[in-house]
């Protein structure tokens, strides 16, 4: 693929092809003409509960879904009766682990130039909160599918829309820091999953073998610097620490491990934690570590969400809906405008 677009988000070249890696990452371009079309290639184009779709946004505004059902295709991305200047932007909505995105070509009908980078530059790490998990479903009794998963109607995407800035996410359902979500009837985890401490250091561990690697790459640090690193982990190791005290001093380690381990990486950045909106069991552990941290390191926070309620409707198992999703994305803006 000729990279003449801008790329916002953690991706993998290879081939001639632009992998998407992780939730909200995509590719904008502007360009004055008629029509507009991408070449998408996906792995799960015969399975309607994980199909990949990806969002199309023009001159900053939401208009299509697109579902990828062709293991390759050519999807439209932006048609009009009279020549216009546009800004098109293509966004991974499935998430990394179900289905991928890998763009094997852009075209249109004129020349096509990336957007520009834009100075404020956000990070975030979280679970299916910050995937937009189940955000358009009609209320809690749906389970999961890939369609109604939307990570730019999700807290992440609209605070760093609103705060103007670059973003990334590293967001994986139903993952945490010491396990992953166990049912009420499991007493312990299933120790194979990888947990964020290891998708973090790699830049696509749901997506390398698609890509046609025989094993993870590593993620180049250096590549993304963010000024604010936001982390919404523990809701899915609450469903194991249950209120346990050594569980939960478990979970407080590994908490305290990754932040030191974000901190290695992002030396700069203020880490804002965040912690609540579906479950609050580990909100003081999580205050608690970062109130350990801020002996030695002041540029770490926390923020407690409030839990789901006041009429806000639910999401696909229990999931915040579109307005739970908005009030802790303006909350966490006025917090951030408030320590930048």
């Amino acid at each position: 693929m000729d990279m003449r677009v801008k790329i916002c988000g953690r991706h993998v070249e290879k081939d001639g092809i632009l992998y998407l890696c992780f939730s909200g990452a995509y590719v904008e371009f502007e360009f004055t003409g008629k029509k507009a079309s991408a070449v998408i290639k996906t792995d799960k184009a015969d399975d309607p509960g994980l199909i990949g779709f990806v969002g199309v946004f023009v001159n900053g505004e939401y208009k299509d879904k697109l579902k990828l059902d062709k293991a390759e295709g050519v999807y439209s991305l932006f048609e009009a009766k009279e020549a216009q200047k546009v800004v098109i932007r293509l966004m991974r909505f499935s998430e990394n682990n179900f289905g991928k995105v890998g763009i094997k070509e852009i075209t249109a009908d004129g020349e096509i130039c990336p957007t520009s980078d834009k100075n404020f530059k956000m990070e975030f790490i979280g679970d299916s909160i910050t995937c937009g998990y189940g955000v358009e479903a009609a209320d809690e009794n749906e389970t999961f599918r890939t369609e109604t998963e939307n990570p730019a109607k999700a807290y992440a995407v609209l605070a760093a829309e609103e705060l103007n800035a670059d973003f990334q996410l590293v967001s994986w359902s139903g993952n945490g820091l010491l396990t992953q979500w166990i049912p009420p009837e499991a007493d312990e985890p299933d120790v194979t999953v990888p947990l964020m401490p290891v998708i973090y250091k790699w830049q696509d561990f749901g997506g390398y073998e698609f890509e046609g690697y025989s094993e993870p790459q590593p993620h180049d640090f250096t590549s993304f610097v963010p000024d604010i690193v936001v982390v919404n982990l523990g809701t899915n190791d609450a469903s194991y620490t249950r209120n346990k005290e050594k569980r939960v001093e478990a979970f407080g380690q590994a908490y305290a491990w990754f932040l030191r381990f974000i901190r290695s990486k992002r030396q700069k950045a203020k880490i804002v934690c965040c912690l609540g909106v579906m479950n609050t069991d580990l909100c003081d552990e999580v205050k608690r570590q970062v109130e350990i941290m801020n002996e030695t390191d002041k540029d770490v926070f926390f923020i407690r969400q409030e839990l789901i309620g006041n009429g806000e409707a639910y999401g696909a198992d229990w999931h915040p809906g579109e307005k739970a999703q908005k009030r802790i994305a303006k909350q966490l803006v006025e917090f951030v405008r408030g320590i930048v």
